[in-house]
């Protein structure tokens, strides 16, 4: 589809999704508005988060096309719905889903499932997700992530747990698309507490990086 595709291209072009935990959309907002501002625009909001599906909501209302909202630890087909129908515009799952790959894909929304072995990360691909989370990414860590993409390279890679600054290249150099972080990019204390110049300097850290990355290739 090529509605998916454009939103594909731009969580690609991006290459890194904030994962925000935090109950409160009085302080997510103005955390993801500051992550905006740093060139930080795909985020994921766990529906382990209380009132995950009102967040998602709210936040989409808000910002609008300024973000590219995602729902995550999405484990069954009526969790995608909620999320997909309170505005989010990609669901991701901890595990391989096929029910919520098959809801992801009816209304047209993006949509990765977890995985970790080979076997899973096909089933994933041919069950339509656009790219696989691989997770936890650590202690498993990079040079795991470049031995399973090595007979797999048609399919998109994102790391997703322990994911930090210092490892981001070697994520990337191992074959992965794009990252994913929470607590160190973005920490539920640091949105709580509305330290907003903090959350900005860490974001164009990981922006700073990522270009870094992709211009020594």
């Amino acid at each position: 589809m090529a509605y998916s595709h454009n939103l594909m291209n731009r969580f690609i072009n991006s290459g890194i999704m904030a994962i925000l935990r935090a109950d409160d959309p009085k302080n997510i907002i103005p955390a993801l508005e500051a992550l905006i501002d740093s060139g930080i625009d795909s985020v994921e909001i766990s529906l382990v988060t209380p009132n995950a599906v009102k967040i998602i909501q709210e936040l989409h209302a808000s910002l609008g096309s300024k973000v590219l909202l995602g729902a995550g630890t999405v484990l069954d087909e009526e969790s995608a719905r909620a999320a997909i129908l309170a505005g989010a515009e990609f669901v991701i799952s901890p595990v391989l889903s096929l029910d919520v790959l098959k809801i992801s894909k009816r209304y047209g929304k993006m949509a990765f499932a977890g995985a970790f072995t080979p076997t899973e990360a096909l089933i994933a691909w041919e069950n339509g997700s656009d790219a696989v989370k691989i997770f936890p990414a650590m202690p498993a860590g990079p040079e795991y992530i470049k031995a399973l993409h090595a007979p797999l390279p048609q399919i998109p890679l994102i790391p997703v747990g322990g994911v930090t600054l210092e490892n981001m290249e070697a994520f990337m150099d191992a074959g992965c698309i794009a990252v994913a972080a929470s607590s160190s990019l973005v920490s539920n204390k640091l949105i709580k507490e509305g330290k907003l110049d903090e959350i900005r300097q860490n974001a164009k850290r990981w922006i700073a990086e990522m270009q870094r990355i992709r211009e020594k290739k």
